[in-house]
């Protein structure tokens, strides 16, 4: 399941403003295309859903106008299958212009209509008063109204912002560790810093997970589904053994097999798992490095492959590199 963690500074002493780092967990089989500029709206640079029916979703991305959203689901026991799709929430944010308060006051009038998620949206050049960006957080499950968020360091996973996973509690203290010593070192050792964070496949036991999906779950069971970097001990990456996807099968519950890896960070399961890492800085110029790092298609599971695409440029202007 996804995980993210940032850092957003007013004032900040290593130069960057906001980091960013992410993970996309997601079945080895469903088509994505990896981040590039858009051709119908060139200033916005994500991944894209290419799924039937799903075509032109996405988890994370952002404009070169600085705003910025991602969208991570909400683990529940049974999905609802006829719910509206949910990467729409990302992308009308980045498309429009309203500001992120009311944009998600907008979305949470049909927050029923959707399976569980968490969303967050930033405006890095449109400030509030104090000279503060924007950034605003809403979940259709934690029975709250959508609120603006402080600047500070966070970490949000498959569970509401007030019911974080042991692994996000673990993995924020990491990221703090290494964004705090980013003045030491370059961009680059950064970058490679928080790629190889986002591939940890330490176990954090998380009997959250079992109640969030109304099952019992063993103590050996709860450390397997704890890790940041989530891996079957039984079957390799993509294994076919269970080769259904449950979550989505006519509301089946979720199995076992699936739960037992979902407390780690790098997730690896059968015919599902972390496909995409990314990484974004922002400094005080304005001046944006987006780093992903994902699984080629068609996806073998024998023979996997990773592909890096680096885009460095500016709010207002860019250029990309591959």
């Amino acid at each position: 399941m996804c995980i993210l963690f940032f850092k957003l500074d007013v004032k900040p002493t290593d130069g960057y403003k906001l980091i960013l780092a992410s993970n996309r967990d997601e079945y080895l089989d469903r088509p994505t295309k990896p981040a590039s500029w858009w051709q119908d709206h060139p200033h916005i640079l994500s991944g894209l859903d290419m799924r039937e029916g799903r075509v032109g979703g996405t988890w994370l991305g952002i404009s070169k106008e600085g705003r910025l959203a991602s969208l991570l689901n909400i683990l529940q026991p049974q999905l609802d299958l006829n719910a509206k799709g949910r990467g729409s929430l990302v992308t009308d944010f980045i498309k429009g212009d309203v500001d992120c308060l009311p944009y998600l006051q907008g979305i949470a009038k049909e927050g029923h209509l959707y399976n569980g998620f968490n969303l967050l949206v930033m405006d890095l050049t449109r400030s509030n008063t104090s000279d503060i960006p924007q950034i605003g957080y809403y979940s259709n499950k934690i029975g709250k109204d959508p609120e603006l968020l402080c600047p500070g360091i966070y970490s949000l996973c498959n569970a509401t912002i007030d019911k974080p996973w042991k692994k996000a509690i673990v993995g924020k203290k990491k990221f703090e560790e290494i964004v705090n010593s980013a003045t030491t070192g370059t961009e680059e050792k950064l970058v490679d810093q928080l790629i190889e964070f986002l591939n940890d496949d330490t176990p954090h036991p998380e009997p959250q997970i079992h109640i969030q999906c109304s099952g019992e779950l063993t103590p050996k069971q709860q450390r397997e589904r704890s890790a940041v970097c989530v891996q079957s001990p039984d079957m390799g990456y993509g294994s076919r053994y269970y080769d259904t996807q449950p979550s989505e099968q006519n509301g089946r519950s979720y199995p076992d097999i699936i739960l037992t890896r979902l407390g780690a960070l790098l997730c690896r399961l059968p015919n599902y798992g972390t496909r995409t890492n990314t990484i974004i800085l922002v400094n005080t110029a304005n001046k944006v490095k987006y780093v992903e790092r994902t699984l080629e298609e068609p996806i073998d599971i024998e023979n996997l492959k990773w592909l890096r695409n680096n885009y460095d440029f500016n709010l207002s202007s860019a250029s990309s590199s591959y």
